[in-house]
């Protein structure tokens, strides 16, 4: 894989690397370190299906899942010979329903594990760590409630995986 270089780029790698270090995160991917919980978090797209349809093996390897992507970027002057950037990534993070629960007590227990990720994030990207490459958040919306679908969005699977999207806000230290 490429290796992250410059602003846009280095804020995804920044918020995959402060997503791996979050306790909550690590506990719903059932990651024992951080290079465990990265292997969750993916760029972009989970990894294109070796067919024409992710298998369920495939599936199954990928849950839970993170993705993060770039919604907006801007580099703006914020005094007179300084540039400052900011912007926005989407983290999309998904998982396997667990049918043997009820629907509002599925969607309880992914808004329970979503919300302590959420603090997490918040509690490691303070400026205080950014010496630690922690990207520098500035607000974390989830701007509509979780969905259900497939990564395939085939329709006699739609339903096997819940998923939601958050805008992270970011900005680089003043």
């Amino acid at each position: 894989m490429t290796d992250a270089a410059g602003i846009i780029s280095e804020a995804q790698e920044d918020l995959r690397r402060t997503l791996a270090d979050v306790p909550a995160w690590r506990a719903f991917c059932r990651a024992r370190d951080q290079a465990g919980a990265r292997g969750h978090i993916h760029q972009e797209l989970i990894p294109t299906p070796a067919g024409e349809k992710y298998t369920d093996v495939e599936i199954a390897a990928y849950w839970p899942y993170a993705i993060t992507a770039t919604q907006r970027f801007g580099y703006r002057l914020d005094s007179v010979d300084s540039f400052a950037a900011d912007g926005s990534l989407w983290l999309m993070i998904g998982d396997r329903v667990d049918t043997t629960l009820t629907d509002a007590e599925q969607d309880r227990r992914f808004l329970n594990a979503v919300g302590k990720i959420i603090a997490g994030l918040a509690a490691l990207a303070v400026a205080v760590n950014q010496a630690e490459h922690y990207i520098a958040v500035t607000g974390i919306e989830m701007p509509e409630p979780p969905v259900r679908g497939h990564p395939d969005d085939d329709p006699e699977k739609k339903g096997e995986e819940i998923m939601a999207m958050l805008l992270i806000q970011w900005g680089t230290a003043q």
